[in-house]
């Protein structure tokens, strides 16, 4: 069994927080964007994802084995692109994501990947549309399977310290990819 909950995801949460609450306030999706802000925001997320996805391909393998394409996102953002008229193999790629070595760093990059799939339910309310939808029904026990695969992984203060550093260094890639978008 892994370290108490308290332990890695307050860490997570705590460490991630700033980063978390810059890209909230700067794309600004809570406050009845546009729809050409919303498909601007979509674009910024598909060059990141459509990069950062496969570096943790592997990992997602190895900890959920054939559903581990099930919490694939990039498959839903071309979708959402295509549906708003937009070809998704014409938009730029971010050139920097973080590269995971180890299962613990792995973890981190998939909590920041998870998360974002929990806030897009809330994210999802505000347009009452397919945008941003996730696991839709499923995304809850997507949340909590999770949080167990981390609790059974996560086995040390190392192990903890890997996966913080991870989540942070994800969710810079992140921030410093919306900034160049013009966010």
């Amino acid at each position: 069994m892994g370290l108490a909950d308290t332990h890695i995801f307050g860490r997570l949460k705590a460490a991630t927080q700033p980063d978390h609450a810059s890209l909230e306030n700067k794309l600004a999706l809570t406050n009845a964007p546009s729809v050409a802000h919303v498909t601007r925001v979509l674009q910024t997320f598909y060059g990141f994802y459509a990069v950062w996805e496969p570096t943790l391909e592997p990992w997602m393998k190895q900890l959920f084995g054939a559903l581990a394409s099930s919490r694939a996102k990039c498959v839903h953002l071309v979708a959402d692109l295509r549906f708003s008229g937009i070809d998704p193999a014409r938009l730029p790629l971010c050139p920097f994501v973080p590269q995971y070595d180890s299962l613990a760093s792995a973890l981190g990059g998939l909590y920041v990947m998870e998360g974002a799939t929990l806030g897009g339910q809330v994210i999802a309310r505000h347009f009452s549309s397919q945008f941003f939808s996730g696991y839709g029904p499923e995304t809850g026990p997507m949340w909590r399977e999770f949080q167990s695969t981390v609790r059974n992984n996560i086995l040390s203060d190392q192990d903890v310290e890997a996966a913080v550093v991870s989540a942070c260094q994800t969710f810079g890639a992140f921030h410093r990819w919306v900034e160049e978008c013009g966010f």
